[in-house]
């Protein structure tokens, strides 16, 4: 990484999953405990780190497990039907 607040020449171990936890902080929005990774606060400097503690909070929202049922106009459901007689929609 470079830029400001960056420290130079910093090497970390870290995991895939701490990547998405790590972008959140560098811009400023706070990390989902729900993530599996952890922000890597030590790539950045130690001003930065000081000025910018990690947020965190519990969740970003509740997953949509389904999506809500569509209602379309008798045009469109025709218009489907046409599409699927010509192999366009199963």
């Amino acid at each position: 990484m470079i830029g400001s607040g960056v420290r130079e020449g910093g090497r970390v171990r870290a995991r895939a999953t701490d990547v998405a936890p790590t972008l959140l902080y560098a811009i400023g929005l706070p990390s989902s405990r729900a993530l599996a990774g952890r922000p890597l606060t030590s790539l950045f400097s130690n001003a930065f780190v000081t000025r910018f503690p990690v947020r965190e909070i519990d969740r970003y929202g509740s997953r949509l497990l389904r999506a809500p049922p569509r209602r379309g106009q008798p045009l469109d459901e025709e218009m489907i039907e046409r599409m699927r007689s010509l192999g366009y929609v199963r």
